[in-house]
């Protein structure tokens, strides 16, 4: 049996599957070593309406 490189459904199915598994890879690699970081989230804060911070 040979590979089918002519067949678009064969690409299709490649690249889904390859984009599987990034999506999998992406939780289980630790953020350190993964070439493809994600932006965090940041740091959460409150603010008035005037666009000042409350005091504490």
């Amino acid at each position: 049996m040979s590979i089918p490189w002519n067949d678009w459904q064969f690409w299709v199915v490649t690249a889904a599957a390859m984009l599987a598994l990034i999506y999998v890879l992406r939780e289980v690699i630790p953020v350190k070593r993964w070439p493809f970081k994600r932006k965090g989230k940041g740091k959460p804060t409150s603010l008035t309406i005037d666009g000042k911070s409350p005091r504490k």
